[in-house]
């Protein structure tokens, strides 16, 4: 939330403010992956434990929380609007964390709301499988926002942070905590 960034870094670089609400603009204003991984270096001396950004794979394990479906809640457009905010229900801004329903997991707003930027290069999935996907593309984001439509919300959507032409302003990020102590 915004109120969780400031606390750590003592700013917000927000559009839609309100404490509650998910962090945007990240990667509109200047804020690149330096930025965030001071946010968690910052995070895990306050916490003492490993704090960082999800790989894809663990974003998109944790969106799904079992679910074979589009979207964690079903397949039909209509089964995203219990759990997200999206182009049908949002009327064009966020919306504070926590007010739709969430996943089997317990996890909040993992669809829409705002993308959410995850700790892996984006690249178009190669055949044979390889083991890095680093590309000039830029990093991967996840979830889909409050602007985007049903499909663009899917568990499996994918977009990415271009470095050549910038990235789409209502773009957050979400952390995990490891158990284990910061090093």
């Amino acid at each position: 939330t915004q109120e969780q960034y400031e606390k750590v870094m003592g700013e917000n670089p927000s559009w839609f403010k309100g404490p509650r609400h998910p962090l945007e603009m990240v990667l509109g204003r200047g804020y690149e992956l330096a930025k965030l991984n001071e946010f968690c270096a910052k995070a895990a001396k306050l916490t003492g434990k490993k704090v960082r950004l999800p790989s894809e794979a663990e974003w998109e394990y944790a969106c799904r929380a079992g679910a074979e479906t589009r979207f964690c809640a079903g397949d039909a457009d209509g089964d995203l609007d219990e759990v997200a905010w999206h182009s049908g229900n949002a009327k064009q801004t966020t919306h504070p964390v926590g007010q739709k329903k969430p996943n089997a997991w317990g996890l909040y707003d993992m669809h829409g709301n705002v993308w959410e930027w995850c700790q892996d290069w984006y690249a178009k999935y190669p055949w044979p499988p390889a083991k890095d996907f680093r590309s000039n593309d830029g990093h991967a984001m996840r979830g889909g926002a409050f602007c985007n439509v049903p499909r663009d919300c899917r568990s499996a959507r994918r977009s990415y942070h271009s470095v050549s032409f910038g990235a789409p302003g209502f773009t957050g990020f979400r952390v995990v905590v490891d158990d284990s102590p910061a090093p």
